[in-house]
């Protein structure tokens, strides 16, 4: 309780009133912002204590009409995990390679969000930054977490623009391993060379995933064969594929495990998960066997 001699404290002065069971009403959004601008997120707030939400609950008062809502978040009880169930990954790329939605859509498919999250409304979870949704771009390192067949894998999402690479190089430091992301329209581009200089420098074991497979100029002018060439003749013959696109004039439909020889189709806008089906589609079965 804030008062002093009777009246009330500097607090309540400031932030708030006093009723008449000295219980300090809420805070009164400024008059000169609507309080539509603020964007709120009762999901990304603090967590309290049951016994201390209850106890707030039962001493906030709302005057009449007052516009703001109370959002009292219980607490939850977090599962532990073993050393060897944690797994660190940084995803790492040149700028609007699609690192944020990858992250999403790994997010959504882990069952981790209902939806998957988009960067251009700001509900990827890794981009929640006002300034870095307002401008589209990663600027700071961000983490989330999915958990997998019983692993939790810490998905560090990193900036791909030149001037915060730093932030990638810093990330490279204590993970395990890292996704090189390369544009399937653009290839291999100049932060792409660079993060991966610093996972060498770092010793850290990478996979490079070849991403935006449903653009209509995937694979640039030289097509997929040419881009896979690339990867090899920059990053050497150690570059093995182990999937190809199923894709034609219709677009993206799935891809082709090189290891265990299956197809695997994804329905759009689906929950992410691909279906297994036994046959390997005509149009890529010669090329799987060649790989």
């Amino acid at each position: 309780m804030d008062e002093v001699d009777g009246r009330p404290g500097p607090v309540a002065r400031k932030f708030g009133h006093l009723d008449a069971s000295h219980g300090v009403a809420p805070l009164s959004l400024s008059r000169s912002r609507p309080s539509s601008q603020f964007n709120f997120n009762p999901s990304r707030m603090p967590q309290v204590s049951s016994a201390a939400a209850e106890d707030l609950e039962g001493r906030m008062t709302l005057p009449p009409g007052h516009p703001t809502r109370i959002y009292m978040l219980k607490e939850k009880q977090m599962k532990t995990y073993q050393g060897s169930e944690i797994r660190n990954v940084a995803v790492v790329g040149h700028a609007h390679s699609g690192k944020t939605t990858l992250i999403a859509a790994l997010l959504h498919a882990a069952k981790m969000t209902p939806t998957q999250g988009r960067v251009d409304d700001g509900s990827a979870v890794t981009a929640y930054d006002e300034e870095e949704v307002a401008r589209g771009v990663t600027m700071q390192n961000a983490v989330a977490f999915a958990e997998w067949q019983g692993v939790k894998i810490n998905l560090v999402d990193t900036p791909g623009f030149h001037m915060f690479t730093h932030e990638a190089r810093a990330a490279l430091l204590p993970v395990e391993a890292a996704v090189v992301l390369v544009n399937a329209q653009n290839g291999v581009e100049a932060v792409t060379e660079r993060v991966w200089r610093y996972a060498e420098e770092a010793n850290v074991p990478r996979i490079v995933l070849v991403n935006q497979m449903d653009h209509p100029k995937a694979g640039g002018g030289g097509g997929l064969s040419a881009l896979l060439d690339d990867i090899q003749d920059r990053w050497g013959r150690t570059c093995v594929p182990v999937q190809l696109p199923i894709s034609d004039a219709q677009g993206f439909h799935g891809i082709v495990d090189l290891v265990t020889m299956e197809a695997f189709y994804y329905t759009p806008g689906g929950d992410g998960r691909g279906k297994v089906t036994g046959e390997i589609p005509a149009s890529v079965a010669a090329d799987a066997k060649a790989r």
